[in-house]
């Protein structure tokens, strides 16, 4: 069993590696970190992408305020049948006028 004096000869060697290897642990956590200016440049540079995304959600909301609603898109097909059933009466009334001006103009 080793005495207390061949123990302590170890002491400075495993205070050094104790030593090197918590610098070696402060070094790592520092890299890792992020530093004020990275920091800073990276909230700007997400800054402006937010102020981009958020004028791009203007411009497509108002584009989408010119867009039609079901509701007009529904009433202006209805209108359209309506004027269809219309111009289907018109048809046939002009049908029946070309008619009845023809059996005139083979009368003649």
């Amino acid at each position: 069993m080793p005495t207390l004096d061949e123990l302590l000869k170890w002491v400075p060697v495993v205070t050094a590696i104790l030593t090197g290897m918590a610098a070696w642990i402060a070094w790592s956590v520092k890299r890792g970190l992020v530093s004020h200016e990275e920091l800073d440049h990276s909230m700007r540079q997400t800054q402006r992408e937010i102020t981009e995304i958020n004028n791009r959600l203007i411009r497509v909301e108002a584009e989408l305020d010119h867009i039609p609603t079901r509701d007009s898109i529904n009433d202006l097909a209805s209108r359209i049948y309506e004027m269809n059933g219309c111009l289907s009466g018109v048809k046939r009334q002009l049908d029946l006028l070309l008619q009845h001006h023809i059996k005139d103009d083979s009368k003649s």
